[in-house]
């Protein structure tokens, strides 16, 4: 287990940083949702699976604004409280959802930002703007292609690995 220790509102994770483990396999990432706290997401991570300085800070500001129903923490505050742009910020995200299996949500509607799923109709929400984010994302491919050269409609196939890698 991890050894956190208390600092205020924050949380600090020893050896936080140190390196970058890789979680032994993305099976053996099992918690289920919601976490009433940080303390228990982290304490729910397998011997082993370590995250890292960027990853603990912003999950943990994700935990703290996300406590009361309706609250998000949008990426610039996220940003402010720990110096990060907003692309590092969207790539940590990305790893927290791909490699730690955190239910981090977004709300593209007032209020914005980011938030824990703490239930599923909530996580279910976010999962129907994602999908149609990705949607959108291929046909807008598939409509560049077929206009600027046809002669390549139909021979490329997309294919998508769903297996998290180590």
């Amino acid at each position: 287990m991890n050894d956190i220790q208390e600092q205020g509102d924050l949380f600090s994770l020893e050896g936080a940083g140190a390196g970058r483990d890789m979680c032994p396999t993305a099976a053996t990432v099992r918690h289920p949702a919601p976490f009433s706290s940080f303390r228990e997401f982290v304490n729910s991570l397998p011997s082993g699976c370590e995250m890292s300085t960027e990853e603990f800070q912003i999950t943990n500001l994700i935990f703290q604004r996300g406590q009361q129903d309706g609250f998000y923490i949008t990426i610039r505050e996220i940003g402010e409280a720990i110096g990060l742009t907003d692309r590092d910020i969207k790539a940590t995200v990305r790893r927290l959802r791909r490699e730690l299996l955190l239910p981090v949500i977004a709300s593209r509607r007032p209020p914005y930002g980011y938030r824990i799923a703490r239930t599923i109709a909530e996580f279910e929400e976010w999962e129907k703007t994602f999908k149609g984010e990705m949607l959108d994302g291929l046909t807008t491919l598939y409509r560049l292609k077929r206009h600027n050269w046809p002669a390549l409609v139909g021979q490329a196939r997309i294919e998508i690995d769903l297996e998290v890698k180590n």
